[in-house]
């Protein structure tokens, strides 16, 4: 027999994502069973177990043969309810015992929406199924469903069905063919389940009829009624798909047949609907345009950062944008290369490259205030993109300003974000698992750029009335904007960045440091440089961070993080280390 073409799951994804809306999902107890909830029958006979109990009988292990035995019938399961509970409070309380979990099954993760039912949720919130029939008397799925953002209409008796809107006007209706299981109406037993009242086959009826379907955790041998219900409908506008763990039934292959459907053999119904989600959503993604302004890339990376899911998509993502922002550098490089470049000139070259950088920028910062730790790792990659520039005079001081500005931009924007929302270990990751090369060596950002040589050349290029820190004033202003959503009071952001540069000192310090001679290099000095040695000390984020460490010691959150190895000592030789440096500089 030759292979198949194509995975069923991608072939029903490919017509799902095509059809949008079109297929029903009939969904039975095999949908719930890894969330620990019972099946109608297991209802059914731990009802007996409870009845042969209270009279003082015992059931062995075939309550249902003990039924028939004692009462002369097939287990009914109304009688059961009554026998058990006197009124409609007592019943309800009975059931509630299968269905809601107690604190221990709450602990162990029972009885809550499982991957199936959250998945499936997340198909109706994005619009590719709107009409749920199933056999369950739970409400997993309404849960999840409504934790998607969507009120589901719920159809569980006949009245409900008479009041309802009709189907082409339903959100997302969830049709509950047994009832439900604070209703003491629900059917479970063989006589229940073989008929139907007229409205629920009015309704059925339209459903199979203008619907396709799709089969989950549903066997097919016990509904009588549901079966002729499907096997009435003579219409096959859309194609029907049984899913099943094991080779189906006589009755379900009989109907599957009939209907000319197609059978998914499938793992269970978790890895099912979410390998149906992810294979719908990429398919749904490959046909969208990418997105082009800055507000569509920004909602569209809040949606992957939150889930491990989309973990493929976030990454590609940025580095498409990144490798955006690298050809529009190499571009503008291209275009100045073989003439000879004015200091006058060099700040519109920047700006330049900043403006091509505005989504990038964008992402950094909105990333780096959601991002978790395993999606840290992908900012200091696209540091590492950008900053892959190529040469416009080799070895000069000017070739490093162009290679390493717009790579210092998304530094000083992910950074500042990181320090603001305590992502501490984002913030070290930035500063040492990004790794530039050139010529000679590949070394951590924190090492590999010329702090020294950037801050001498900044003085050329970035013209401010305050000469002492020219390049940290050119930062402060060229990050303002796209931070203020995070940080929109003007004195909170100036704090927040003086944070940021004090840190950014002592991690680079703590980098360079050498036993043999510690004080041969600390680092980069930014606007708290001044503001601690010209101000009054007592005010500046010097003090105020020297005043955290005094007071928290060890339990300081950058060193709970594990900054500075976690070491209080290592933390205070290199302060030490930076505080005499300050008190050396000389401000003109």
């Amino acid at each position: 027999m030759a292979k198949a073409l194509l995975d069923p799951v991608v072939g029903l994804s490919l017509s799902l994502q095509a059809n949008r809306g079109i297929y029903a999902l009939l969904l039975g107890s095999g949908v719930s069973r890894t969330a620990r909830i019972p099946t109608g029958w297991e209802v059914t006979l731990d009802l007996i177990r409870k009845l042969a109990t209270a009279q003082g009988k015992d059931c062995a292990n075939d309550p249902a043969s003990w039924y028939r035995k004692t009462f002369g019938g097939e287990p009914d399961y109304s009688d059961l309810l009554k026998s058990l509970g006197e009124t409609p409070e007592e019943r309800s309380q009975l059931l509630k015992a299968y269905f809601e979990p107690t604190d221990e099954e709450r602990e162990q993760g029972w009885k809550k929406p499982t991957q199936a039912h959250h998945a499936v949720a997340r198909l109706v919130a994005a619009g590719y199924f709107r009409i749920i029939l199933t056999t369950n008397f739970d409400r997993l799925l309404e849960r999840a469903i409504e934790e998607a953002g969507v009120t589901p209409t719920v159809i569980s008796t006949p009245e409900a069905i008479a009041g309802s809107l009709p189907l082409i006007h339903q959100r997302c209706c969830v049709i509950k063919l047994h009832g439900d299981y604070l209703d003491t109406r629900i059917k479970n037993t063989v006589q229940e389940l073989s008929k139907y009242d007229r409205g629920m086959d009015r309704l059925l009826d339209k459903v199979f009829d203008e619907f396709g379907l799709i089969v989950c955790g549903w066997s097919g041998v016990w509904d009588t009624a549901l079966r002729g219900a499907i096997d009435r409908c003579k219409s096959r506008r859309f194609s029907t798909f049984w899913t099943s763990v094991s080779s189906p039934a006589k009755e379900a292959i009989d109907l599957i047949q009939r209907r000319g459907g197609q059978i998914i053999h499938i793992a269970g119904a978790d890895l099912f609907f979410q390998q149906l989600q992810d294979k719908t959503e990429a398919l749904e993604a490959s046909l969208a345009p990418h997105p082009v302004t800055t507000t569509a890339a920004v909602a569209t990376l809040k949606k992957f950062i939150a889930e491990d899911r989309y973990s493929v998509r976030l990454h590609d993502l940025i580095f498409d944008e990144a490798e955006n922002v690298h050809s529009a550098i190499s571009a503008i490089n291209k275009g100045i290369l073989g003439h000879g470049i004015k200091n006058s000139e060099i700040p519109n070259i920047y700006n330049n490259y900043r403006q091509a950088a505005t989504t990038l920028i964008e992402l950094f910062v909105h990333g780096c205030f959601w991002s978790r730790p395993e999606t840290d790792s992908l900012f200091s990659t696209a540091i590492q993109q950008v900053c892959r520039q190529p040469t416009i005079q080799s070895g000069s001081v000017l070739h490093e300003g162009f290679a390493h500005y717009v790579g210092l931009v998304l530094l000083y924007a992910g950074g500042v974000t990181s320090i603001g929302a305590g992502k501490f270990k984002l913030f070290e990751s930035l500063l040492i698992q990004t790794k530039l090369r050139d010529q000679r060596r590949t070394a951590p950002l924190a090492l590999a750029l010329s702090w020294s040589s950037l801050t001498d050349f900044s003085k050329t290029i970035f013209p401010t009335e305050r000469k002492w820190t020219p390049l940290s004033e050119h930062m402060f202003i060229a990050i303002r904007e796209p931070l203020r959503q995070y940080f929109p009071d003007d004195a909170e952001y100036d704090d927040m960045f003086d944070r940021f540069e004090y840190m950014l000192a002592l991690l680079v310090a703590d980098q360079r440091s050498k036993p043999s001679s510690p004080l041969a290099f600390w680092g980069p000095v930014g606007r708290f440089g001044w503001k601690a040695v010209r101000r009054a000390y007592e005010g500046s984020i010097v003090a105020v961070i020297d005043s955290e460490i005094k007071s928290l010691g060890a339990d300081w959150p950058p060193l709970q993080a594990g900054l500075f190895g976690g070491s209080l000592d290592r933390l205070e030789s290199v302060r030490t280390t930076v505080s005499d440096a300050l008190a050396k500089l000389q401000w003109y």
